[in-house]
């Protein structure tokens, strides 16, 4: 009876520690995630204030450096416009996402950092904020990315998701 009593405690504290683990491990992986997307954020920021142009546009018609989603991830483009109105971005590098378990990006709109002044604008050029969630499904945890209309770049985290 005792051996029962003890194998019954044991099996109820070791079921606590896996749990514990798991939802460790994807507190750890949303946190990466959210790294990651920052870092492809600053960097598409940095790029536009130090205006490293294209090769696929000219100074004047060089916008600047933005943020566009796939089905698999992030992509870190490049804008330029090309006519009046007309804007062509182009696809400088892409952030696969999926390596995260059960991991998403919400991104709400595409946006841009203008050259030298790293102020933040849409596909059109307009000025803008931008609002990037990370989340992990399992856990049900959300980090959220928010970027100024001046280009400043927060980040809110481990929240219960909307």
């Amino acid at each position: 009876m005792e051996i029962i009593v003890s194998l019954s405690v044991l099996v109820f504290f070791l079921g606590l520690g896996i749990t514990s683990y798991y939802q460790n491990q994807y507190k750890t992986a949303l946190k990466s995630m959210t790294s990651e997307v920052r870092s492809i954020i600053e960097l598409a920021r940095s790029k536009s204030v130090n205006a490293e142009i294209p090769t696929t546009c000219t100074y004047n018609q060089f916008i600047g450096y933005g943020i566009s989603r796939t089905g698999t991830g992030l992509n870190l483009v490049s804008l330029c416009r090309t006519g009046a109105a007309t804007y062509v971005s182009t696809i400088e590098r892409t952030l696969i996402l999926s390596k995260y378990r059960q991991t998403q990006t919400l991104l709400f709109i595409t946006f841009y950092f203008r050259k030298l002044t790293g102020d933040l604008v849409n596909g059109a050029d307009v000025p803008t904020t931008g609002t990037l969630t990370v989340k992990q499904n399992l856990i049900d945890k959300c980090n959220q990315i928010t970027i100024s209309k001046f280009g400043q770049i927060k980040t809110d985290a481990n929240y219960a998701c909307p």
